[in-house]
C-alpha cells in the first residue's frame, strides 16, 4: 500500500511541475506557437526573457533528472532485458537461416 501512495505522490509532484510551467504567464506564451512573437514585443527585456525561459528549462531538467534517478534500477533492468532479447533474437535468426539452408539442400536432393 505504501508504494501505491508513493506512486500517487510522485504523479502529483510531476503534475505540479508541469502545472507550474504551463500556467506561468510568461512561459505559456512560448507554449502557444502564435503567441511567441508577441513575447518579443513585451515589456520584458531580452535578458529577462532568456532568464525566465532558462528557469523553466532548469525546472524541467531537474524533474527529468529526478525521474531518471528514481527509475534508475528499472531503466537498467529494461536495458539488460533488451540486450538479452537481442541475443535470443540473433540466435533464433541463425537457426531460421540454418533451417532454410537445410530445406534448400533437401529440395536439391
Amino acid at each position: 500500500m505504501g508504494s501505491h501512495s508513493q506512486t500517487e505522490e510522485d504523479v502529483d509532484k510531476k503534475e505540479d511541475v508541469l502545472h507550474r510551467i504551463q500556467n506561468d504567464d510568461f512561459v505559456k506564451r512560448f507554449l502557444n506557437a502564435g503567441d511567441a512573437k508577441s513575447v518579443l514585443s513585451s515589456t520584458l527585456s531580452i535578458t529577462e526573457q532568456v532568464k525566465k525561459l532558462g528557469e523553466a528549462i532548469d525546472q524541467l531538467n531537474h524533474e527529468l533528472q529526478k525521474q531518471v534517478l528514481e527509475k534508475h534500477t528499472d531503466l537498467l533492468q529494461q536495458a539488460s532485458h533488451a540486450s538479452k532479447l537481442e541475443v535470443v533474437l540473433n540466435t533464433m535468426n541463425m537457426h531460421v537461416q540454418s533451417l532454410f539452408a537445410n530445406a534448400e539442400r533437401l529440395k536439391m536432393q
